[in-house]
């Protein structure tokens, strides 16, 4: 009987410990589509509104698959200039381009990166480097421009070589409903992006 008892409550604490982890789970990136359509709103309006005050070093991108004239605010990017190149001319889809980069999600409980100029971002899902942003140290990943998520090729197409931006896509222009290693579906992607360098893909 006592082994009994003692199996039953074994089994009820085990049940009441695994259904609080689930909890825990879910509460990361509850209500999370939502969550992500608001976060990058209350980005946009923030930039329209610091742009209305003369700032230069924020904007929004249009979505070169989207119509001009389209005033839908995720047929959009977002762009922080967080360092300004030399370069003269930006990339065009079919170039090849080195780049740096790192990706966030939007900030969650468990995950709140401080950024240097205060910006706060969430889990990193992906980075082609690893430690601090030291361009003597770093080494850069080779791609195409247009072989990217639309809202990556959108930027890396109104980049110049030396530039370094953060930018935020919205679900829309990354991969929507479906998920990533790492990516939850209807995630807004957070990227630290720096240009290296770009040149026609059939140089070397």
């Amino acid at each position: 009987m006592k082994k009994t008892l003692y199996f039953m409550l074994f089994i009820a604490v085990s049940l009441l410990s695994s259904c609080s982890e689930t909890d825990d789970e879910n509460t990361e990136f509850a209500d999370w589509q939502n969550r992500n359509e608001a976060y990058f709103m209350e980005k946009y309006t923030d930039v329209l509104e610091k742009k209305a005050a003369g700032a230069t070093n924020v904007d929004t991108v249009r979505c070169y698959s989207k119509m001009p004239g389209t005033k839908v605010p995720t047929d959009f990017i977002i762009v922080e200039k967080l360092n300004t190149g030399t370069g003269t001319v930006s990339p065009i889809q079919t170039d090849s381009v080195r780049i740096h980069y790192r990706g966030y999600l939007m900030p969650s409980d468990s995950y709140q990166t401080k950024m240097d100029d205060g910006t706060i971002v969430g889990y990193q899902f992906d980075s082609s480097w690893v430690g601090d942003y030291d361009l003597a140290l770093m080494n850069p990943y080779t791609g195409v421009t247009g072989a990217f998520i639309d809202g990556f090729t959108t930027a890396l197409l109104n980049m110049r070589d030396g530039d370094r931006w953060r930018v935020y896509i919205p679900q829309q222009l990354g991969y929507g409903e479906s998920a990533q290693t790492g990516i939850p579906a209807f995630s807004t992607l957070v990227f630290d992006l720096t240009l290296v360098k770009h040149w026609p893909k059939k140089l070397k």
